[in-house]
């Protein structure tokens, strides 16, 4: 097993801390995937609701402890001495510790070596009721009084030791002799040493892992970390939500200041990366993780104490898995609540203009009104487009629908729910809602031509034309009532896991605002001139753009 610089929880982000500061306790799980509603969460961290968690309490348990050899002991004391050097060993590698492995040539079957290590403390009197303190200087022998802890069975030599889970700085130095080295952590904390040595014909021993628990040698005691998380088990689609806000400190004054931890797989050896830390929801004690691919992981983590001693480590094994999902009751309006408003087909008064082809044929005439008339005659009509959608979101819309899981229609909850809608250039609309605690999400789009303003457009402002920096395909005015859209023929896209909707409609992705004398703008023509007619005056007016 191999202990890799954890991460802290301050910083928000997954960049990784010095292994100096290393440490752990409790977890506990919420397996009911309904009743916690991550929105919550989202608009303060203080309304998670502590009774929905699961406590955690699996502590490391698998390797062996640190004891005192009485015999080792007496025998360093006495007749080793110590050298600062410290080439004998690596600690720099990140992958310092790997599987075993056996390496094969031509001639023979090269066996792997056996990595061991016996130890004992050289300065008792740095003992605090019997523990290891941060004075407590230990020695490591790969061999001792002519018999081999560490060794090849081959009789290979032994070209490579490589130390894991420990500061560099907490191995201050080796034996003369060369049978081993000395450690002594300056950080108060639970580490995990790991031992592995290389043969010359390149095969990896085995992995020595031992636990070795430092207390402050001032007398303060290191803090107990109490982890409570909302699943073990859950969807690369859903955040996990862990918090340490039980985690406690028996020192008078002293408060808990900071989380470290970091994400392994299974086996406990390979460091995850591709996870993504929610800063959303993140308070001084609490955090979100979720994992973009799935399997199953363990979580370590720890807490520190504000004279920077670290707990024990705590443990928490995850299952994750790809959703099988599928979206249910979607239903989806414009902004005046009506299902899909079809456009009109038959109103007399509608004007339709093929505002591509009007740009097109205002650059081969002349600049004059009679010109822009005659644009006008060639690309307006009162017939509905065919390759536009009758299903009009015009500026604003709402979507709803219930998430369930395809295999027993049970409700998913807080679960990422996409929503897109392409328009021009590029631009549009990408928003993602969570599911509540019955699968359930809405969105509502009260304009979006605010999204366009996001990117740098000024909608604020006279702006005759299409907002999303492209032309659109079609123009639409009519005269009764009085309003000019620019509409783009596109896809509404809603997904979750492995489920997708596409609805064919036609969005609003520009209009034109009012200037001081608020005309109402029907078409813009070559982007020279347009045609207006002002409130309470049936007349329409052609007005040059300067």
């Amino acid at each position: 097993m191999i202990i890799t610089p954890a991460v802290s929880a301050r910083a928000k982000t997954a960049q990784q801390k010095s292994h100096s500061e290393n440490t752990s306790s409790t977890i506990t799980s919420q397996t009911n995937q309904s009743s916690f509603d991550i929105s919550n969460i989202k608009k303060t961290a203080n309304s998670v609701d502590q009774e929905r968690f699961e406590d955690a309490s699996e502590k490391i348990k698998d390797v062996e402890g640190l004891t005192v050899h009485k015999q080792l002991e007496n025998f360093l004391r006495d007749k080793m001495s110590i050298s600062k050097n410290t080439d004998l060993l690596s600690t720099k590698d990140k992958k310092a510790v790997y599987d075993s492995k056996i390496a094969e040539n031509s001639e023979t079957q090269n066996n792997p070596p056996v990595a061991d290590l016996k130890y004992a403390i050289l300065n008792p009197d740095s003992l605090i009721d019997g523990n290891v303190t941060t004075e407590t200087q230990i020695g490591w022998l790969w061999s001792y009084d002519g018999q081999d802890f560490t060794y090849d069975p081959d009789g290979d030599a032994i070209v490579k030791k490589n130390v894991g889970g420990i500061p560099n700085d907490s191995i201050i130095g080796t034996f003369n002799d060369g049978s081993g080295f000395v450690t002594q952590f300056t950080t108060a904390a639970q580490y995990v040493m790991t031992f592995q040595v290389e043969d010359a014909r390149g095969a990896l021993s085995n992995v020595f892992s031992i636990v070795i628990s430092v207390e402050p040698a001032d007398g303060n005691t290191r803090p107990v970390c109490n982890i409570q998380y909302l699943y073990d088990k859950f969807d690369t689609d859903q955040v996990e939500v862990i918090s340490w806000k039980t985690s406690t400190d028996s020192d008078d004054s002293d408060v808990i200041t900071d989380l470290g931890f970091y994400i392994t797989k299974e086996d406990g050896t390979q460091l995850v990366q591709n996870v993504d830390f929610a800063a959303a929801i993140v308070d001084d004690e609490t955090l979100g993780i979720q994992f973009a691919e799935s399997g199953n992981y363990k979580i370590w983590l720890r807490v520190v104490d504000k004279h920077n001693a670290w707990s024990d480590w705590v443990i928490l094994n995850v299952a994750v898995s790809d959703p099988d999902v599928t979206i249910k009751d979607l239903y989806v309006s414009n902004n005046y609540h009506k299902d899909y408003d079809p456009i009109a087909e038959d109103d007399a008064t509608q004007h339709w203009i093929d505002y591509q082809k009007s740009i097109e044929l205002a650059k081969k005439v002349g600049g004059s009104e009679q010109d822009a008339r005659w644009v006008l005659n060639q690309v307006e009509s009162k017939q509905f487009p065919a390759e536009l959608s009758k299903y009009d979101l015009g500026f604003g819309f709402v979507v709803k629908g219930t998430l369930v899981y395809r295999e027993d229609s049970s409700p998913k909850a807080n679960a990422p729910v996409r929503i897109y809608l392409p328009v021009t250039n590029g631009h549009g609309m990408d928003t993602t809602v969570y599911t509540d605690s019955e699968g359930k999400f809405e969105f509502n789009c009260n304009d979006i031509r605010k999204y366009f303003s996001a990117l740098g457009y000024d909608t604020s402002k006279i702006y005759l034309g299409d907002c999303s920096g492209e032309d659109t395909r079609y123009t639409y005015y009519s005269s009764q009532p009085e309003y000019t859209i620019f509409y783009y023929p596109t896809d509404l896209k809603i997904s979750s896991g492995n489920d997708q909707y596409h609805l064919s409609v036609s969005a609003a992705a520009g209009a034109v605002v009012n200037n001081g004398k608020k005309p109402y703008v029907y078409a813009i023509l070559g982007n020279r001139w347009i045609l207006t007619s002002v409130p309470g005056d049936a007349a329409l007016h052609w007005v040059e753009i300067s």
